[in-house]
Parts: structure tokens; C-alpha cells; sequence
């Protein structure tokens, strides 16, 4: 919280205590003096944060009580609940990946079947743009959501109301903790021990975790499976290794740089779990450059498939961890097809892996 204006900060806190509360219609959130004391902020600061949730239809106020969790709404949302479309939307941050293109194929199909509408729309990893596609789907009177969100380190007030007015809406391959949405993906603690597991097996027991995000839910439970690996089979001995591209990185092409820094600087390091694409290029290029051989005293776990380019220029079968994101769309568009009928079993579906490391 301390790169975020003092405004930002009382916005997320308040938000916290929203989602806390949110079905307590008697709730009444601190009052502004209350909020200010406890920042130590100026009275300018509270009121930004307070009118940002109250301009989202989040809460509202009544002069002399206090400001309370609005129950109902946006008046699009309430439309779109009462006068459903046979439409779905769902809203992703991007659809380079070859995952995410299997999850719009599954959700196609299942559609067809299920007699819907899809409308998919790209965030461009635009917080404000998932925002304006939300409201988009609304104006729509959309039957229903499928959201994969941009960015789980804060809540994007859209998401927060999807939640509070109990929106049909399904989260896909990543969650935003707190809020009652269920959620359709992989195991992904499973698929970070995995990937340790495999290493550890070929005598590799100083391992990096190669991530774009660390504030990415589903990269957090990768995490908490490479620990976990590495507790169980070092018997707490280890040492993490843990490079967040996004905390040093500003254009894709400082990538190399910094992969070949880091790698240079822990020469003791000879193993990597890596996502595709173009982190695990530059991986491979970084190690080519400090003369390893992949294969040989340098072993690497490739997360999703988009790597397999990658195996073919270096004529080495990289192991790969392969997520079956057909079969997670067409999960989730039944899921949400039942949510709408009110006869759904909402709770959160796990996926097996379409290809894992033989551990």
C-alpha cells in the first residue's frame, strides 16, 4: 500500500471493510473524522475516497446518520438481472496466449450447445477498460459474466458491485479474495509443486521461480506449491529463489538483462520454472549466453504452452505443465448457464491439468 496516494490507500481500506460487510444492510462505515484520524490524512483525502465509492454506486449517504453499503445498486445492473439477454460476456486482459485461446474455444462450444450468445472483450490489461466492458455488458442486459481480472491486488469497484448485487458472474483461472464470486482453474498450487517436484527429482535443488506478477492469484498459489516442494523434500534446508520480472521491469526489452543479472549473480542456480511466451525466450537466451545447456547441467519447467517454438530452436523437449483451458471455458459457461437458471451448485471448480511432469 505504500506506492498508492494516501486516497487510494483509505479507498482500498474502505473497500475491505465493504466486502467484510456487505451483507449487513444495518453496516455503517466510519465516519470521515474516524477515517481521517486513523490515516492521518487531511479531510480532502477521505472525501476523494469516500466520493470515488459513492460516484461507483457502492455506497450512499444520509445526512446526520452516516454512509451505508448500498444493497441495490446501479440501476444497469438491477435492468440487466430483470431483463436478461440470452447473451454471455466474457471480459479478459488479453488473447495472445495460447490458454487464453483455448478457453475462448471452450466457451464457444459450450455456448453453441447451451444455445447463448458469447460477446468476448479484451481489458488490454486496462483496469479502466475491464471498468467500461463491464458497464458495456451491462447496457447489453447481458445474462451473465465471465470475468478473468486484470489485476488482483486491488479491487476494481465494477467487480465489487458485479459481487455486492450478486451479478451472475464467474471468475476465470484467478480470483479477487473476499469477494462472493466462484471461480473456474487449475490447481495451481499443484502445478508450482509439480514443477519443483520434477526438478528436485533430476538433482536441482537450487530452483527458480521465474513470474511476471507476484499480485496474481493464481501465480501466488503457484508459489505457495514451489515452497511447499521445496519444504517437503529439503526438509526446510532451502533457499528461495524468486525473480518478479514486474518489480524491476519497464520495457519487454530489459528481460534479458535482468534474467541474465540474476543468474550471473546465483551461479548456483540450475533449475527454473518459467510461464511461456516471451519470459521464457528471454530465459533461454540468458542462459545460452552464460554458456548453460538446457538439458544438461541446467534443467527448465515451462508453465502453459506457448514454449513449444522454443523446444524446437533448441531441438531439446522442454517439460511442460499444460493447463486444459478448453475444458476450463466449457466449465465455466455451464456454471453460468445454471447460475442463471438458480439451480447452479456454486462453489469453486477445479480443472486437472491436460499435461503434468512425471514426478
Amino acid at each position: 500500500m505504500s506506492n498508492l496516494f494516501i486516497y487510494e490507500q483509505i479507498k482500498e481500506y474502505l473497500t475491505e471493510l465493504i466486502v467484510a460487510n456487505r451483507n449487513n444492510p444495518t453496516y455503517k462505515l466510519p465516519s470521515e473524522q474516524q477515517v481521517s484520524q486513523k490515516f492521518n490524512a487531511s479531510r480532502v483525502s477521505v472525501r476523494k475516497a469516500f466520493s470515488m465509492l459513492e460516484q461507483d454506486g457502492v455506497i450512499y449517504r444520509i445526512k446526520g446518520k452516516g454512509t451505508f453499503i448500498q444493497q441495490e445498486h446501479d440501476s444497469v445492473l438491477l435492468s440487466a438481472k430483470e431483463n436478461p439477454s440470452n447473451c454471455f460476456v466474457f471480459i479478459i486482459p488479453e488473447v495472445s496466449s495460447r490458454f487464453v485461446q483455448d478457453i475462448c474455444n471452450g466457451m464457444l462450444a459450450a455456448s453453441k450447445e447451451l444455445d447463448r450468445k458469447l460477446l468476448i472483450l479484451s481489458s488490454s490489461n486496462s483496469t479502466q477498460l475491464e471498468r467500461d466492458n463491464i458497464s458495456t455488458a451491462m447496457r447489453i442486459n447481458c445474462a451473465g459474466i465471465l470475468l478473468m481480472p486484470v489485476d488482483d491486488n486491488n479491487y476494481n469497484d465494477s467487480i465489487l458491485s458485479l459481487s455486492l448485487s450478486k451479478f451472475p458472474t464467474i471468475f476465470i483461472d484467478r480470483r479477487l479474495y473476499g469477494l462472493n464470486i466462484n471461480c473456474v482453474s487449475s490447481d495451481h498450487s499443484y502445478i508450482g509443486y509439480n514443477a519443483t517436484s520434477y526438478l528436485l527429482k533430476h538433482n536441482r535443488e537450487h530452483i527458480l521461480f521465474l513470474s511476471l506478477s507476484r499480485s496474481i492469484s493464481s501465480v501466488r498459489q503457484r508459489l505457495d506449491g514451489y515452497e511447499n516442494a521445496l519444504n517437503e523434500h529439503l526438509k526446510g534446508t532451502y533457499r528461495r529463489y524468486i525473480l518478479n520480472i514486474e518489480d524491476y521491469m519497464t520495457k519487454p526489452a530489459e528481460l534479458f538483462n535482468i534474467i541474465h543479472n540474476y543468474l550471473q549473480a546465483n551461479p548456483q542456480i540450475t533449475g527454473c520454472i518459467a510461464g511461456s511466451g516471451t519470459p521464457a525466450l528471454y530465459l533461454v537466451k540468458a542462459l545460452q549466453s552464460l554458456g548453460h545447456k538446457i538439458g544438461e547441467d541446467f534443467e527448465v519447467v515451462f508453465l502453459d504452452d506457448d514454449s513449444h517454438d522454443i523446444s524446437e530452436l533448441l531441438d531439446y523437449n522442454i517439460p511442460t505443465i499444460i493447463q486444459d483451458g478448453t475444458e476450463i471455458g466449457r466449465t465455466a459457461v455451464k456454471m453460468l448457464y445454471n447460475f442463471t437458471l438458480g439451480k447452479a451448485d456454486m462453489s469453486d471448480k477445479t480443472i486437472p491439468l491436460f499435461k503434468f511432469c512425471d514426478i
